[in-house]
């Protein structure tokens, strides 16, 4: 990050993306944000009007260099509650001794019980913002088990959940169940077990009924940790349960396609904007609607286009990278899965709404290889079997250019697209026979629910993996 003199434009100050700690959105001032770095002097305060975009993109740049872990805040980390230096990641019985506080209060060590709202904050301060780093149990006979810890702390979270609208708070606790849910253990016990389902479900639509942006994005980012597995050894059947529990909710479904159009159409929220769309390419776009059943799927994409439609286009030009890549996978999807009027309509909306002119721009003139291949993509899907975008294309280009356009020789290989593709692995038999053994602890948050009798009769489910439609476009 280059920090220049407005004036003269020289370079003031430059520091490492990986030394920025967390992002700051002052909610006394909505022009105003701060960036914190790890070093606890170095706190750079901005004013923009742009604030939201802003602060999407320098997000984004972090997670662009896997530096995952930077959240948004809406005030400075208190590093009086932190354990160790931002630089140094706190032990394993810190980790411990804090799930164990936010299920009893009183093991906090004083002489007084805090309250349940400031062990919140003592949590996020010391865990880092892409989860507990120690989350698998170890062997040995009097071994700590941690899978247990983890769940009892979620359910422990929601018993304690704020009553009021404090949006300090709500932002807090949905911090903390987005740090516990991000593990393979959170991420498991919500798919198999209903009343946290149900909690879930309530907490998530009272918080957005605030319309707060700040809320807004906490709520949805601890969707987007619940829709798809952020952690290796992940169980299919899980991921598929949980998204089609959220994507299947028809109403909740439409308020966030509802609260998308709007941002979009008031320019606003840009944090919330990249929140939503992370959210639908998870469960439209591949390699992740691999897990969205197909009903649910055709239902989405309807929504989708119903609700949302050509405003989707306005994305293609915002300043962020990480809005405009989403949102061309959404038109995407649409286009290469949708059915005909859905694809006619999207069609119609790239000439009308200068989508198709600015794809044009990128896929010929964009050094992002990235960005340049989805825009290539959509330009074919755009011309397909469209006249008036093929004679656009003739008055704009040679006629000898467009024959060369068409030719059906093999591309060279640095210049073949690139799908996207899981970062992290599922579960495999190997690891779960590691996790067997007299002495080994082991811990099934369904059998803690249900019984043991109930989860032994659930536990060879099958995933159904959802085929992609071929596209049947020629691009």
């Amino acid at each position: 990050i280059v920090e220049r003199d407005p004036a003269t434009y020289n370079a003031v100050s430059a520091y490492f993306l990986e030394d920025v700690a967390a992002v700051v959105r002052c909610e006394d001032d909505p022009q105003k944000f701060q960036i914190e770095y790890k070093d606890p002097h170095v706190v750079k305060t901005y004013i923009s009007s742009s604030r939201d975009a802003l602060l999407a993109h320098v997000v984004d740049a972090c997670r662009a260099i896997n530096h995952g872990n930077v959240g948004v805040l809406t005030r400075r980390i208190n590093r009086g509650k932190r354990a160790a230096p931002l630089r140094v990641f706190v032990s394993e019985e810190i980790e411990s001794t804090l799930l164990k506080c936010l299920i009893e209060p009183a093991k906090g060590g004083g002489t007084s019980v805090l309250p349940y709202s400031e062990i919140v904050e003592f949590f996020n301060a010391n865990v880092e913002y892409s989860g507990l780093r120690f989350t698998e149990n170890k062997e040995g006979l009097f071994a700590e088990n941690r899978e247990k810890l983890i769940y009892t702390a979620v359910n422990a979270l929601f018993e304690n959940f704020p009553k009021g609208e404090d949006p300090e708070l709500l932002v807090n606790q949905f911090y903390a169940l987005r740090r516990l849910c991000v593990t393979r253990t959170g991420f498991s016990s919500v798919a198999v077990v209903p009343t946290l389902v149900k909690a879930i479900g309530a907490a998530s639509t009272r918080a957005l009924k605030l319309h707060h942006t700040a809320v807004s994005h906490a709520v949805i980012d601890f969707l987007n940790v619940l829709a798809t597995p952020h952690h290796d050894h992940y169980e299919p059947y899980h991921e598929q349960i949980n998204k089609h529990r959220m994507i299947s909710n028809e109403g909740f479904v439409r308020h966030l396609l509802q609260l998308l159009r709007t941002h979009i159409e008031q320019d606003s929220g840009a944090l919330v904007i990249q929140a939503l769309l992370d959210f639908f390419v998870t469960a439209l776009c591949p390699p992740f609607s691999e897990t969205t059943d197909t009903e649910t799927f055709g239902f989405l994409l309807a929504a989708v286009v119903g609700v949302v439609g050509k405003t989707l286009f306005y994305l293609l030009q915002h300043p962020c990278k990480a809005i405009r890549h989403s949102t061309g996978l959404i038109i995407r999807v649409i286009l290469e899965e949708g059915g005909e009027d859905q694809f006619y309509q999207i069609q119609r909306a790239a000439l009308t709404e200068g989508g198709f002119l600015r794809m044009f721009n990128v896929a010929t003139f964009s050094t992002d290889r990235q960005l340049r291949d989805l825009a290539r993509r959509l330009v074919a899907l755009f011309a397909f079997d469209h006249q008036m975008a093929q004679d656009l294309m003739r008055r704009m280009l040679p006629l000898t250019l467009l024959h060369f356009l068409q030719s059906k020789d093999e591309p060279p290989v640095d210049e073949q697209h690139e799908e996207m593709q899981m970062s992290v692995s599922q579960v495999t038999g190997a690891f779960l026979e590691a996790k067997k053994g007299w002495n080994k602890k082991r811990f099934n948050p369904r059998e803690a629910a249900l019984g043991k009798a109930s989860a032994q009769e659930m536990e060879h489910e099958q995933v159904v993996l959802r085929q992609g439609g071929v596209p049947g476009k020629p691009t």
